[in-house]
């Protein structure tokens, strides 16, 4: 796993708010409809009201392709219900941006490989809001035996943007994020130039089976 960008130590990290967890487990679409704009956007019952939550699929240049990730089902490994690029080739974003005077806390998020099938050598990065690289585990292997979990413990006043693809057959899947005020001896990094505050990194491999066709 390579890191750029460690900046300031937190000293009095205090985050306040709950997890909220992204799972698109409330999504009641066909596989291959897409996930709605801003779903879980500034989410008040979740307890991340400060946090605006978009998706986007971009090209490998991070040109944009389409403005929406897509939902399937099943057999992303072991996971239920998750979200893909729209097209095959393409990288699939979720973008996480804390309102004026909160951070947000990127803690945790699973992918999974279809049909129950490894995608090897895949893209998997997160950047600030500039397109910086603050974390890249690529070249990564998404498992399509149960799933990967990854638990970058990001925190930043700028957007923290989550890039995974290039396979259609890799998705993600609970995306643990938190919001805190911004206060003295409780800041993360700003976006802009290389940053984000790295509090910790870490990568868990968990496997269990189940079956899908496409």
């Amino acid at each position: 796993m390579k890191t750029k960008g460690l900046l300031t130590v937190c000293v009095l990290c205090a985050f306040t708010a709950r997890a909220n967890v992204i799972n698109f487990d409330d999504l009641t679409f066909a596989d291959y409809d897409p996930v709605p704009t801003g779903y879980k956007s500034n989410d008040l019952a979740g307890g991340t009201p400060d946090i605006a939550v978009n998706y986007q699929t971009v090209t490998t240049a991070r040109a944009p392709f389409s403005d929406h990730l897509d939902l399937w089902h099943t057999d992303y490994g072991d996971l239920v219900k998750v979200a893909f690029p729209s097209a095959n080739g393409n990288l699939g974003d979720v973008i996480l941006t804390p309102s004026s005077g909160f951070q947000v806390t990127l803690a945790s998020f699973d992918l999974g490989g279809w049909p129950q099938t490894t995608q090897s050598g895949q893209t998997v990065r997160i950047l600030d809001g500039t397109g910086n690289i603050l974390l890249d585990y690529s070249p990564f292997n998404i498992t399509g035996s149960g799933h990967n979990t990854l638990a970058p413990n990001l925190t930043s006043t700028g957007p923290l943007i989550i890039e995974f693809g290039t396979s259609w057959n890799g998705a993600i899947d609970n995306i643990v994020f938190s919001e805190s005020a911004v206060t003295a001896g409780n800041v993360g990094a700003p976006d802009g130039g290389a940053t984000a505050l790295l509090l910790a990194g870490s990568l868990s491999l968990f496997g269990f089976l189940s079956r899908k066709l496409r």
